[in-house]
């Protein structure tokens, strides 16, 4: 689901806390209208019905061909935070499909359509996550369309529908009873079956659910039904019953494999590596399912399997990719531990929320989990999509054993994930120890080029994340660990929009070879208190080999002071550009502040010994400080500007000098006949790390001649350096 279309639920998701949802899909408009959107098994659509035709702000969005009650897939851009959206598509053959007849067309033009004048608080943009259970009428409920895998591997889609829940209530007066419902794949219908009733006196927990048997069935949500009902009211009933099967039972219509329903406990003392495994192992068996982790604990102390490949406590699907078809796992929690370690006051660690808790702190290189390779080669890769969602992962302070190995699975996806050793008390952290333990290893080289991370926490490891070719990610935050990210050679490159260094030793280390990558936004907190700790930052970036290639916008605050342009520091990675975010990209600008003899007919490599700014080490003020020294290979553009002091005689010349022998540009003109000589020249030129230009001074005065300073820092002498493009 994209960025924009979950923004668009929480909103309504809070908004609907606060005002009560009136009976129906759809809700109802001030002129007692009804208008919805629906999901489209087409990604980033969305059906949406309008009210009789003519009625302002509804079907006069669209031109005035558009029927009365129309389903109209159309496609809507979020333009702010004020409920203002566009739409920006109209799907002319979903509606001939919708119409029953090709002939209709529809011209709407893009334009924009506030949300508030006609559709703001009548459609529910929760109707955007698909297989969505809501009340409809009576004791009919609706469940909005969503696209699923059947087991024969093929693909369907239910397009909506309803079922009435008349002959599931209660039998028996004063009782109430949980009833799930979903789609049964085999015939593609709605299905209901009701649990065991109760009387009033006792709650109805959610924890009842995995007490119905739905098996072969897609589950969507589940209803509370009181014997005595004759309409179902109460939202809160199926938002909670909603949020127990997550984005009704899967976006991806996966069947769901409860590991309570395998013997799991979730009591934070039992061990449930069997029972967890035997759900993995259930819904691989299946061809592929969601593994539903419901609020608990779930202790997972088991020894390591497959030592010899996988080395993991908990194995997902070795799928042959020679053989069998690919699959997908989703490993889902019904919500994660809240994700706010603390650097002060003291926090306690998590108790709630969907927590996997590993207790095994043996057998280095080993991991809690794994994936094997099908075939006898160690690099062969698994024919699995591997997903992790809204889940907690603990691990023993000072971690001998990584969180998720995932580095043989051909694609992943990791979503609302915090992987956390030892506390979420940040300063207290151990020291880790075991250099081969990752929070997570990412999908090798040559891997299915599908790995995506969003919303990722990483804390207390030796090393947080290592990352391989492909990686795409936002939001992914590594706290107190030795190194915060490693970057493995990959012959594709990675992206990440924002990356969070806390507390580290080493923020970005590249070895083993070439790594190209773009890094929107590197913000980085450094560790500067006393007394010194052990996370105390050495590097931000560690490249001694410049294996690094590409750029990575960086901001350093420091603890408990603020923002700062001074610390950022860096060991190498001549190939990887780091200009600070808000700076002046990759450049440098300097100049000398007194005035400087000139040796007559004597071209002279002028001295600079202050620095206007210098983004990426590209000059020294004391050591060869006429040089300007490429760190980052590509096109720049060179400058300087040199003040001769008064004299009529000869001529005044400046040079750029490549590597202390080649001229690379020369400009020549006579000395002013009343007053100093202005002279600049400027030049672009490709070069490459290590390449370093100089800006030469000649004069033919007859004697010894100054350069002179005219406005220190900002007229001349200067020298400057930027990079304007590969």
């Amino acid at each position: 689901m994209s960025d924009q279309l979950r923004r668009i639920m929480d909103d309504w998701r809070r908004a609907s806390e606060k005002r009560e949802i009136t009976r129906g899909l759809l809700g109802k408009s001030d002129d007692d209208g009804t208008y919805t959107v629906r999901v489209s098994e087409r990604p980033g659509w969305a059906y949406v019905r309008l009210g009789p035709e003519g009625n302002l702000g509804h079907s006069i969005a669209f031109n005035s061909s558009v029927p009365y009650r129309a389903n109209l897939p159309v496609k809507l851009k979020r333009m702010d935070d004020y409920g203002n959206f566009m739409i920006v598509g109209i799907d002319e053959f979903r509606i001939s499909q919708f119409m029953g007849n090709s002939s209709d067309t529809f011209n709407a033009a893009p334009h924009s359509h506030r949300l508030g004048s006609g559709l703001e608080y009548e459609i529910e943009m929760e109707r955007l996550s698909a297989g969505r259970v809501r009340p409809w009428s009576g004791l009919t409920i609706h469940i909005t369309p969503f696209r699923y895998q059947k087991s024969d591997g093929t693909w369907d889609t239910w397009l909506g529908g309803t079922i009435d829940l008349t002959s599931f209530k209660p039998a028996s007066t004063g009782n109430w009873s949980w009833v799930l419902v979903g789609v049964n794949p085999n015939d593609n219908s709605a299905v209901a079956v009701a649990g065991t009733e109760y009387s009033y006196a006792t709650p109805l927990t959610i924890d009842l659910i995995d007490d119905i048997v739905f098996s072969g069935k897609i589950p969507c949500g589940a209803i509370k039904i009181r014997n005595d009902d004759t309409e179902l009211t109460d939202w809160r009933d199926y938002e909670e019953a909603h949020f127990w099967f997550g984005s009704g039972g899967s976006n991806s219509g996966l069947p769901w494999f409860n590991v309570k329903s395998y013997g799991a406990t979730g009591d934070g003392t039992t061990d449930d590596t069997t029972a967890i495994q035997d759900t993995i192992d259930a819904a691989e068996t299946a061809g592929g399912g969601v593994v539903f982790f419901p609020a608990g604990i779930y202790v997972v102390g088991g020894a390591l399997q497959d030592t010899g490949r996988a080395n993991a406590q908990l194995l997902l699907p070795s799928i042959d990719r020679a053989v069998d078809d690919a699959i997908t796992i989703e490993l889902r929690g019904e919500y994660p531990p809240f994700a706010h370690p603390t650097l002060g006051s003291t926090v306690d660690t998590p108790t709630s929320g969907s927590i996997v808790k590993g207790t095994l702190n043996a057998g280095g290189g080993g991991a809690l989990f794994g994936c094997q390779a099908p075939a006898a080669a160690s690099t062969d890769f698994s024919r699995l999509t591997a997903k992790f969602m809204n889940l907690g992962v603990q691990m023993p302070a000072n971690p001998v054993l990584s969180g998720l190995n995932l580095g043989l699975v051909t694609g992943i996806e990791l979503d609302n994930i915090f992987i956390y050793a030892d506390t979420y008390n940040v300063p207290s952290v151990t020291e880790p120890t075991t250099a081969t333990s990752y929070g997570i290893i990412l999908p090798k080289n040559n891997n299915g080029a599908w790995t995506f991370l969003e919303r990722i926490n990483v804390l207390g490891f030796y090393n947080g994340i290592e990352v391989n070719e492909h990686a795409a990610g936002d939001n992914i935050h590594v706290w107190v660990c030795k190194n915060a990210f490693v970057f493995e050679q990959g012959n594709h490159a990675s992206h990440f929009s924002r990356l969070m260094v806390v507390w580290c030793e080493t923020g970005i280390k590249f070895q083993t070879g070439a790594h190209y990558t773009e890094i929107e936004q590197y913000d980085i907190e450094h560790y500067h208190e006393t007394p010194t700790k052990w996370f105390d930052p050495i590097y931000d970036i560690d490249d001694t080999s410049d294996y690094g290639n590409g750029v990575g916008y960086w901001h350093v605050v420091l603890a408990g002071s603020g923002p700062d342009i001074t610390s950022f520091t860096k060991n190498g990675g001549r190939k990887f550009a780091t200009p600070r975010l808000g700076g002046n990209g990759i450049a440098a600008r300097v100049y000398y502040d007194a005035s400087f003899s000139l040796l007559n007919a004597t071209a002279t490599a002028h001295p600079f010994n202050n620095e206007k700014y210098d983004s990426n080490t590209i000059h020294d003020n004391s050591t060869n400080n006429t040089r300007l020294t490429c760190q980052t290979a590509g096109l720049y553009h060179i400058q300087g500007i040199v003040r001769f002091a008064a004299n009529s005689t000869g001529q005044r010349q400046l040079q750029i000098r490549l590597n202390g022998t080649t001229v690379i540009a020369q400009t020549n003109q006579d000395a002013n006949s009343s007053g100093a000589t202005h002279v600049d020249i400027n030049t672009d030129y490709q070069l490459t790390p290590g390449d370093y230009v100089e800006l030469l001074a000649y004069q033919t005065s007859t004697g010894s001649l100054n350069s002179e300073v005219h406005v220190s820092g900002e007229s001349a002498p200067v020298f400057s350096m930027k990079w304007i493009g590969n």
